[in-house]
């Protein structure tokens, strides 16, 4: 429990001071060495002191237990006292402490309830009272007996404020709340109840802003491509052109969740299932599952993220390549809705020999990108442009896949008109192979250049449903007719995000 250490010194200070100036000799001594901080060597004097049913003894007993943080002891003496004294009444209050920390809320609700009706010390019996009521959903209930508490003895107030706050926040009540946790942060700075306020004061910002720390995209679409590519990602280059038509289906899940967000951290994650069925060429069905976890540092002047990506393939329900990523970022703000980024990515790629591709697990390897990219956006919804370039070298176990690439990017989405929303993108990449092809007659190095061009249009058709579709062409040219080749793909689909 938060602020424990602070409360326990409270509570045993107040408790102790009530003891009894007539207490004999051994329980005296016993009182001693446990003021003293020997809390340990307090019982032994103490169960001394039992043989004589000395009450305070007894009750000194249950204390001792309770800074050693033996509470079932200590509830287990409370108990034996109050069984044979039911009218020792200043037993309630330790005993109805002891319940709440084995976190028997309704039992140390009873004893609290007990302790009011005869306890002085009222601060701890109204703080106690907070957070049992707290801790059995009455949030109705605790705000007022903590901070009833605090106005009794300061030495309470950070958790009585941080439990308020929260309580104030369950009930959706976000200003009283957001008070509470200020109040918090301005008597704790620096404090990891200050670090918790935190995260709940930017609990109530998103609240108000009616931001989710999960997210749901699903897709579904059909799409004709008249010369299909193997190539499942963008982590992967395209292994195989089939120079034949299909029809193919595809279906996308995609998950995320914040773990946590503060004005200076967010902690993400994500993860994405995809699927596509080819009508004819069944050899080329992929399924893609991808999870990413990311961290997130955020400065007025600067983002500095980090990514870790993992994605696994199968090609024609056979094991096609594993891929582990490693992103981080930086993105500087230029005032309005403009900003830089600056981006390096590694990757660690495996691809195991299937039967269509027995040669497949030459191209495993590793790569190093390196980026810079600029973007401008409109009024919120209005659209924006972006560009960018890339250079990435590749290092394989084969020879034949080793390359370096120059890519540069550009797209534009257009304010929407009539709801309906016009994304373009744009991509040309020059990728020039380091070896001599086994495929070229002449042992010449393989060079290819490609153009990606897509035009997307997509409009809302109910809340959380938009229809949309998709133009892509996509030409490269290489070295090696086997990889030359120009394709065109034409895409519907619906999806839901929430």
């Amino acid at each position: 429990m938060l602020g424990w250490r602070l409360v326990w010194a409270l509570s045993l200070n107040l408790m102790l001071a009530s003891l009894s100036p007539a207490q004999d000799a051994e329980s005296a001594r016993g009182h001693a060495v446990f003021v003293a901080g020997r809390s340990d060597k307090a019982l032994g004097v103490y169960r001394s002191a039992l043989t004589h049913q000395n009450l305070e003894a007894r009750y000194d007993l249950g204390l001792a237990y309770q800074q050693l943080g033996q509470h079932r002891k200590a509830a287990r003496t409370f108990e034996d006292l109050l069984s044979l004294h039911p009218d020792y009444a200043k037993a309630h209050l330790p005993l109805g402490v002891s319940y709440y920390r084995l976190k028997k809320y309704q039992r140390a609700h009873d004893q609290l309830e007990l302790a009011g009706a005869v306890e002085t010390d009222r601060a701890l019996v109204s703080y106690y009272k907070g957070l049992v009521a707290f801790h059995l959903g009455e949030y109705e209930e605790a705000p007022p007996k903590l901070l009833r508490a605090l106005t009794l003895a300061p030495e309470l107030e950070r958790t009585a404020h941080y439990y308020s706050g929260i309580a104030y926040y369950k009930r959706g009540l976000l200003e009283e709340a957001r008070e509470e946790f200020v109040a918090v942060k301005d008597l704790a700075p620096d404090t990891e109840l200050s670090r918790l306020a935190d995260d709940y004061l930017e609990r109530v910002k998103r609240k108000e802003r009616g931001i989710k720390p999960w997210s749901l995209v699903a897709t579904v679409g059909v799409q004709f491509d008249d010369n299909v590519v193997l190539a499942p990602t963008d982590a992967v280059l395209a292994a195989q052109i089939a120079r034949k038509a299909d029809t193919r289906y595809l279906g996308l899940l995609r998950g995320g969740y914040e773990f946590l967000r503060t004005d200076r951290w967010i902690f993400d994650g994500a993860y994405q299932f995809y699927q596509n069925l080819h009508q004819t060429l069944r050899e080329f069905d992929v399924q893609n599952h991808s999870a990413q976890l990311s961290t997130a540092h955020i400065r007025p002047w600067v983002q500095a993220r980090l990514r870790y990506g993992f994605d696994y393939a199968l090609l024609a329900e056979e094991p096609y390549f594993l891929v582990h990523t490693v992103n981080p970022t930086a993105t500087w703000p230029l005032g309005g809705a403009s900003s830089v980024q600056l981006q390096y990515r590694y990757q660690a790629k495996t691809f195991m020999d299937t039967l269509r591709i027995p040669t497949n697990s030459e191209r495993t390897g590793s790569s190093h990108l390196a980026g810079l990219s600029a973007s401008r956006a409109y009024a919120a919804g209005a659209g924006g442009f972006r560009g960018g370039y890339t250079y990435e070298t590749e290092t394989t176990d084969g020879p034949a896949w080793q390359s370096d690439a120059h890519q540069v990017t550009a797209g534009l989405d257009l304010p929407p008109l009539w709801t309906v929303r016009l994304s373009l993108t744009g991509e040309y990449l020059i990728r020039q192979y380091s070896n001599p092809d086994p495929l070229s007659p002449t042992g010449e190095r393989r060079r290819d250049d490609a153009l990606t061009g897509t035009a997307t249009l997509s409009r809302p058709v109910v809340k959380h449903l938009d229809i949309g579709i998709q133009y892509l062409y996509n030409r490269n040219r290489s070295d090696l007719a086997t990889f030359d080749f120009e394709r065109n793909v034409g895409s519907v689909f619906l999806t839901s995000r929430w």
